[in-house]
């Protein structure tokens, strides 16, 4: 029974798993590193950002603070002038 059956299943390979491990460890640690790269440029983006809207806003305060000692030094001209 059975003489005449062959079977053909295919190759057999053995496959260390040592290099199988580094393998996945390798490109698991490349994902690893691309995220944390990823997420310190993401910082250091938003950090930029931040500071150039805080560098933005006290040169608004600065050009505002000289508009008014430009308009109190009119005023005290003025009434320099009006009083002598």
């Amino acid at each position: 029974m059975g003489s005449g059956l062959v079977y053909h299943l295919g190759q057999l390979k053995y496959v260390d798993s040592a290099s199988d491990s580094t393998d996945l460890n390798t490109s698991l640690l490349i994902y690893v590193a691309g995220g944390v790269g990823g997420a310190i440029l993401a910082i250091v983006f938003i950090i930029i950002v931040v500071f150039m809207r805080k560098s933005r806003q006290s040169a608004r305060a600065v050009k505002h603070m000289r508009n008014q000692m430009d308009v109190l030094e009119a005023r005290v001209a003025k009434e320099c002038k009006e009083g002598k």
